[in-house]
């Protein structure tokens, strides 16, 4: 025998309509507020920036400082042996 909520579900799957549409619907229209939208682009930003370390075509700020630094060593250390 089926639940109330079972028939209910299976008449609306039929005519289209599904509860998970709904659901995503509704997470799609909750509001964000500023403080946690900028949150959310910090996190973004340093994850961003995390990836762009160990990948050479997407470097970040830091990244180039970090080879600069790294080359101007190297030219010291030459420097220091000649």
């Amino acid at each position: 025998m089926l639940t109330v909520q079972q028939t209910i579900d299976f008449w609306r799957e039929k005519a289209g309509w599904t509860r998970k549409k709904k659901e995503a619907n509704r997470k799609k229209r909750i509001l964000i507020s500023p403080r946690a939208k900028t949150r959310i682009k910090l996190r973004e930003a340093k994850k961003l920036e995390r990836q762009s370390r160990y990948d050479p075509d997407k470097l970040g700020a830091k990244a180039v400082e970090n080879q600069r630094r790294k080359k101007r060593d190297m030219m010291r250390i030459q420097e220091g042996k000649d």
